[in-house]
């Protein structure tokens, strides 16, 4: 039973007139729901006790879980339990933080193998994605709060728990509207702090002043839902691995790469934008104070839209996508990776991980392969422009824009390469479309450029700077 739904309800007559899938409708939905729960809770839950806020969070959840999974939301109730035995009886060591790996990421596999098809379909594997970083997250929280503060990191500090949570504690925060179905990722200690009235702008208890952030995250929302329902279906995913694609001009083929994959990030956007205004709404989203003492309500902000959309290179493309399960990451497999004292083994631990939680295609780990080479060769890059002295050409005024423009196009054109898998997920489609433009991205990011950069570029180039900043030998050790 993948969806709760009658043939000819009012949510399939709405899906026939929109032609958005009933599911992901239904989805959709869910999340805006998010807003008049918001003020509900804004209105009669703020302020009471938390035991009222836990059970309107468990019940609001349930609900949604219901009208989109219908008995499939069982899934998410065997995580909940599973992962408060673990913390029950073990809590606090590393062994629970063993299981809780083995256990999240065992059963979110195993669901991706029962369930997946050669498309993507939203089904209870979607939300159980979130459920697993939390669980996973929370458990490792518990066995920060068992450590002596002075062992624990200024980001540890921040999140750990120092007494196990309860059944309720955790079926409310694994429930709560604004972070279920797509996130954000968000530690308990935070979920905590809303239900007691810390995360407000004034005295502590006071409803928080969120309603216009929420508002413009809403707007901002609709209007990439817009851009999603009318841009979108120009470039199916289907066209990369059509013949069609592979009879137009090469230059052709690398544009349609950009702007299909600038678009294929934007289905994202509006989901996100939604959430996170139902989580700024709520107070969840409340982030202290700014220098000017203006409120910050960017502490569930899964995406950097001004940085996304006017960056010219990865590394900021990556770090303002998808910010909150990047920040996750980082929190609780990167940087406990430590012990191993090879930051590219981490970094290679960490994006097999990624590539595990989204699914079992290859195309996944090709995308997350590829991500890891050209973020790699950007920063060669950037160092080959600095010893050739290519880089003070960027502060030629004439100058700014046109190279501006032409590094643009060029992270737009590579972020696409490697989404190509991500989106077309089979090796059968995969090879295909990576064949229409010669395995160029592969050729250039994995193989030709670390080569010249490591045989060519850096001993020339790299020698001379040095050289330059040291001084000939003919000057070096003359004074004035």
């Amino acid at each position: 039973m993948a969806v709760f739904a009658v043939d000819e309800g009012p949510i399939a007559k709405l899906s026939d007139l929109t032609g958005v899938p009933e599911a992901g409708l239904r989805f959709l939905l869910s999340v805006l729901f998010g807003y008049p729960l918001a003020l509900i809770q804004r209105n009669f839950i703020h302020g009471r006790s938390m035991t009222l806020h836990h059970v309107f969070f468990i019940t609001c959840g349930l609900c949604l879980s219901y009208f989109n999974y219908g008995v499939e939301l069982y899934h998410f109730l065997i995580s909940i339990l599973v992962n408060y035995s673990i913390i029950t009886i073990v809590g606090g060591t590393s062994v629970s933080v063993f299981l809780a790996f083995l256990f999240n990421m065992g059963y979110l596999i195993t669901a991706y193998i029962f369930t997946a098809t050669d498309t993507y379909d939203i089904t209870w594997t979607t939300p159980q994605c979130v459920l697993t970083l939390r669980m996973i997250g929370l458990v490792f929280d518990v066995y920060d709060g068992s450590k002596p503060a002075e062992k624990l990191s200024a980001d540890q500090k921040t999140t750990a728990l120092n007494q196990k949570p309860t059944i309720l504690e955790i079926s409310a925060y694994a429930f709560f509207y604004g972070g279920f179905f797509a996130g954000p990722q968000f530690p308990l200690r935070r979920y905590l702090d809303m239900c007691s009235g810390v995360l407000t702008d004034g005295e502590k208890g006071e409803t928080p002043n969120s309603i216009r952030p929420a508002v413009n995250r809403f707007i901002l929302g609709v209007i990439y839902c817009g851009v999603t329902v009318v841009l979108v279906p120009m470039i199916p995913n289907s066209y990369l691995y059509s013949d069609e694609f592979g009879q137009i001009p090469y230059l052709k083929r690398m544009l349609v790469i950009a702007i299909w994959g600038h678009l294929a990030c934007s289905k994202y956007m509006p989901v996100w934008l939604f959430a996170e205004g139902s989580c700024i709404l709520a107070g969840l989203a409340y982030n202290g104070k700014d220098k000017d003492n203006k409120a910050k309500w960017d502490a569930c902000r899964n995406v950097d839209l001004y940085v996304y959309e006017t960056t010219p290179t990865f590394k900021g493309a990556i770090q303002s996508f998808n910010v909150n399960t990047n920040q996750w990451v980082l929190r609780y497999v990167y940087k406990r990776l430590r012990f191993l004292g090879n930051k590219l083994i981490s970094q290679a631990a960490v994006l097999v991980f990624l590539a595990m939680w989204h699914g079992l295609y290859i195309g996944y780990y090709i995308c997350f392969m590829l991500e890891a080479f050209i973020t790699n060769v950007e920063v060669q890059m950037i160092d080959t422009a600095n010893m050739t002295g290519l880089s003070k050409l960027y502060e030629n005024p004439i100058l700014k824009v046109p190279i501006y423009i032409v590094c643009k196009l060029w992270q737009l054109t590579f972020m696409g390469y490697p989404l190509m898998g991500f989106m077309v997920l089979t090796w059968e489609r995969t090879y295909k479309a990576y064949s229409a433009i010669y395995w160029s991205g592969h050729i250039f990011y994995c193989f030709a450029f670390p080569a010249l950069y490591t045989f060519v570029l850096k001993p020339v180039f790299g020698k001379r700077k040095k050289t330059d900043k040291e001084g000939t030998p003919e000057t070096k050790g003359k004074t004035d």
